[in-house]
């Protein structure tokens, strides 16, 4: 009886093993696939970080800059297009960010939002993200997102990089045992992630732009009363 009841705790023991070894593999695949796509989105946008140091006289007299210097002059739209900007950048490393943190993932939402919220509420900062130049600047770095996943897609799909793109690590059970993690194929729930986080991290944004629509509403109301008084 005692030899059955000690199989069994045994037994038991090994599945949970098992199981939580399985899901540590998933979530180190998981995190490795999202590690390099934030890689590619980084190095594409040091690229275009570099282009603009280097043609920032050129850029600043091109004709496409007065696009930008009349979105500015409306503040509301300004605060949208600016949120929405540095939100989707921001998104692009939250993957990456979150399983870094792995169960603490939402912290790393939490310290965004408080970030995103100083930039929304406090007007000189927000000040820093409406300039024309700051503007055309995120614009920049958001086009290079969608650059980066395509590349990514190109390079994973086609194995090109492979020996670039490839995380080698030895568990501590087996550290005579190299192991080789290779990102998977691109897939469609990158994008979904992408998008559903510009949302959630676009937020401290929209509680801003409520604020705003509630002001000019306030401020039109009482300018309409004292007309028609």
């Amino acid at each position: 009886m005692k030899k059955n009841i000690l199989i069994a705790i045994f037994l038991i023991f090994s599945f949970s093993a098992f199981a939580m070894a399985g899901f540590a593999e998933r979530w180190l695949e998981a995190w490795i696939n999202s590690m390099f796509l934030a890689l590619t989105v980084a190095a594409i946008q040091a690229i275009s970080i570099c282009c603009l140091i280097f043609f920032r006289k050129p850029i600043s007299q091109a004709n496409i800059m007065k696009i930008f210097r009349g979105l500015t002059n409306h503040n509301f739209a300004a605060t949208i297009i600016a949120g929405l900007l540095l939100s989707f950048i921001i998104a692009a490393y939250i993957d990456f960010a979150c399983g870094a943190f792995f169960i603490f993932g939402e912290l790393v939402i939490i310290a965004v939002w408080l970030i995103q919220g100083l930039f929304a509420f406090i007007p000189a900062w927000r000040k820093r993200l409406t300039r024309p130049q700051a503007i055309f600047n995120l614009s920049c770095l958001s086009l290079g997102v969608p650059i980066a996943y395509i590349l990514y897609y190109f390079i994973v799909h086609y194995n090109l990089f492979q020996s670039l793109y490839s995380y080698s690590y030895s568990d501590s059970y087996i550290p005579e045992v190299e192991f080789t993690i290779y990102p998977t194929e691109f897939q469609f729930s990158n994008v979904t992630n992408l998008l559903m986080y510009t949302t959630i991290l676009f937020l401290p944004w929209g509680i801003k732009l409520l604020c705003m629509s509630i002001k000019i509403m306030y401020l039109r109301l009482r300018i309409h009363t004292r007309v028609n008084l």
